[in-house]
Formats: structure tokens, sequence, C-alpha cells
């Protein structure tokens, strides 16, 4: 497979960060500084005045082109709660508005935009499912329902780890994609802690799985149809930091924070071990591993993009984070 390809993004100062210095820079290109550190080097990076259209174009753009020539793609945020990952994937207001601002959007709008291009030679099907990962627990964040029961995960040997039952939406327009989303986002996990306000306690990932059908010329006197599926998952992982960051919130808060550093630690020994070219690579400690093992190996074409703050008293979280990504970048194989 290719290799897991990194890119940094530093939000700008907003007005609730601390009032110390900025402490984290980037050249913008493949450099980013933190002070007292060695520089950490990545594909591509992104200072705070970098706009949603260049990161896209960089960090999700070949990746909408992967999927339109029958590739599974995948694209990871990472980082710290308040770092700005759910903006750089959904756009302003975390998914919770339909806006054309974000990886997701413009994605959808490339995707829509190709197939009138194609023209009617071909027919195609845009569906949509989308979960959480909240204390190792599956949620459909499609459903309508006023309860929020648990899915189950299956595996099976044509499909690999899948959520059963998780709802599946067809999707004509770029406005349905936007409108599902977000309700579905208004339906995610958030509590106070000690980084944000309302911040996700879960991972979300969604998948928008692009399905192509066409005829080929005549077999036997006639047509033969043919079928391409490939699927582009966006994956909005919960906030990197240490459980005492949790604790600006409750019992609750710390609970949540140590079932979701298990994912992140788990996907951080996925990695390890591929890098390594490990024969075990222990995919079934969590749910989150289960369900992104599709992203890791195989041809999938997959990107991180790392979000942090620039904020001086950020700059220890912001170091343990670029570290993370460094050992990501050595993802080389899928045994």
């Amino acid at each position: 497979m290719p290799p897991l390809q990194c890119a940094v993004r530093i939000r700008p100062r907003l007005e609730r960060d601390p009032k110390s210095g900025t402490d984290t820079a980037t050249d913008g290109q493949t450099k980013v500084f933190v002070s007292g550190y060695s520089p950490f080097t990545f594909s591509q990076t992104f200072g705070p005045d970098a706009t949603q259209q260049a990161v896209y174009n960089h960090c999700a753009g070949p990746q909408v082109a992967a999927v339109l020539q029958g590739l599974d793609a995948c694209v990871f945020a990472f980082g710290q709660t308040g770092a700005g990952k759910t903006y750089s994937m959904l756009g302003p207001e975390g998914g919770h508005t339909m806006t054309q601002d974000g990886l997701l959007p413009l994605a959808a709008a490339n995707i829509f935009r190709a197939v009138v291009m194609e023209g009617p030679s071909c027919h195609y099907r845009l569906s949509v499912t989308y979960i959480e990962i909240h204390r190792e627990g599956v949620f459909d964040l499609l459903s309508t329902s006023s309860e929020r029961a648990r899915l189950a995960v299956r595996e099976t040997d044509a499909q690999g780890a899948f959520a059963e039952g998780a709802t599946c939406l067809r999707i004509r327009s770029v406005a349905a994609l936007l409108r599902a989303v977000a309700e579905g986002s208004a339906r995610r996990h958030t509590a106070k802690t000690g980084v944000h306000e309302h911040s996700s306690r879960s991972h979300a990932l969604l998948s928008l799985t692009f399905e192509k059908r066409w005829r080929t010329g005549k077999v036997d006197g006639g047509h033969h149809m043919c079928c391409r599926t490939s699927t582009l998952r966006l994956v909005d992982l919960a906030g990197s930091e240490g459980l005492a960051a949790w604790r600006g919130g409750n019992d609750k808060s710390s609970a949540d924070g140590i079932a979701t550093n298990l994912g992140l630690h788990v996907l951080g020994r996925c990695i390890t071990a591929l890098a390594a070219n490990d024969v075990h690579v222990p995919y079934r400690d969590s749910v989150l591993t289960r369900l992104l093992k599709p992203a890791l190996c195989g041809s999938c074409q997959t990107m991180m993009l790392v979000c942090i703050a620039p904020a001086e008293d950020d700059a220890a979280e912001s170091v343990r984070v670029l570290r993370y990504a460094t050992d990501a970048q050595k993802l080389i194989g899928c045994p």
C-alpha cells in the first residue's frame, strides 16, 4: 500500500486561548517548529492563515480522485480537543449547519461534479453511513429513533468488520448529504472538559460509498454490465489529550477519557506494528481499530490531518501529537 501520509494544520489563535505566547509555527511547506524541540517533518504543513480549499487540495483531493477510480481512501483528523479537527472535516459549527466549507462538503461537491461530467453512459449510486464510537460502543448517528441502541460489530471475509444495522442513506445531492451530516453531528456525545465547553466525547466515522455501473461491448450477443464500488472514510477522532485534561468536567468525563484513550492507544500500537512489519497487528484490541482496519492496509490511500493549537500552554500536547504522527508516517505495509 502507499505510505500513510501526514499533514499538519495549526489553527489561528482564539479568544478562549490562554494569554500566553505562540509556541508553534510552520514554514508553510513541510516543517513544524515547536520551541525547544527539533523540527518535525511532514508531507505538508498549513499555518493559521491556510484556507479550507488549500487543506482539501492536499489532504482530500487525491483521496477523492482515488475513490472515483475505484480505490478506497481515508482521511483521519487527529489532535487535541479544540485544535480544529471537526472544523477542518465538516466546516464551521462542526457540521451542525449546512455549509460548503470543509473537507466533506468539498469532497461531495467534487464527486457529484465528476458524475455530471461522465454523462448518461454510466449509472452512479452514492450512499452514506455515519456512526460514532463512544466508550467502546458503536452508535448510529443517522438513526432517527429516540433510543440510542448500541450496534453490534460483525465481521465477514467479504466485508471485514462493520456496524450491523447502521443506517445507510442513499444520497442524491450535496445538500442532502450535508443535511444528514448536520442532523447526525447534533447526536454526537459531548461533554464539558478541562479543554473545551462542548467537547466531542466520541470518534466519528463517516463512510461515503460510491458505486459505478456501466455497460461494456457486446458479449455473447448482449451487453455486459460492470460494477465498481469504492469507499471514502472520513474519521474525526476524539481529542488526544491525556486524562488530566478531561477532569475539568466530571467523573463521566474521566470515564470518557479512559475509553477514548484506549482507542487512540491501540491505533498507535497497530501503526507501530505495521511499520515494523510485525506478524501480529492488534486490530481486535479496540472497536476503533477493528472498524478502521481497511484504512490501514490493502490498497487504501490514507491521509492523517494533524490539527494542533498554537498557544504556548498547548506546546507539550502538540509535541505529543506530532510525535504520534511522526510514527504514523513509518507505516509502510500490511501483513
